[in-house]
């Protein structure tokens, strides 16, 4: 995991985001209206400003990883939205990889590393 950018929470805890990690916003789920990967949040200022400017403006932000190895485990509430078990006894491996949604109002920034400069 390539740690691009946190989206921060209201009660001080966060969320790692990978780079290629996507956020996307509703107002009704499961109608999007916008998404952005960290990556863009990163490369592209009028981006990240859009970004943020979506969490006042819409009421659902959908956090979806690419990938479910270990380090991109995803767990909210007691759910876990994102993982990757392998089991050695049988040689397979269970992955699952489902977009975890917050309500806006429960996140107050989203931080990214490496900004344009």
């Amino acid at each position: 995991m390539d740690h691009a950018g946190n989206l921060g929470l209201n009660d001080g805890s966060y969320i790692t985001l990978d780079g290629y990690d996507k956020l996307h916003f509703y107002n009704d789920i499961p109608n999007e209206e916008i998404s952005f990967t960290t990556y863009e949040l990163q490369r592209n200022e009028r981006s990240y400003h859009r970004a943020i400017n979506c969490l006042a403006k819409y009421n659902f932000v959908g956090i979806e990883r690419k990938y479910t190895n270990a380090e991109s485990e995803l767990e909210i509430a007691g759910k876990k939205y994102v993982y990757e078990n392998h089991y050695n006894n049988i040689g397979e491996t269970d992955s699952h990889n489902e977009i975890a949604f917050l309500q806006t109002l429960s996140v107050s920034t989203i931080s990214v590393y490496e900004q344009w400069n």
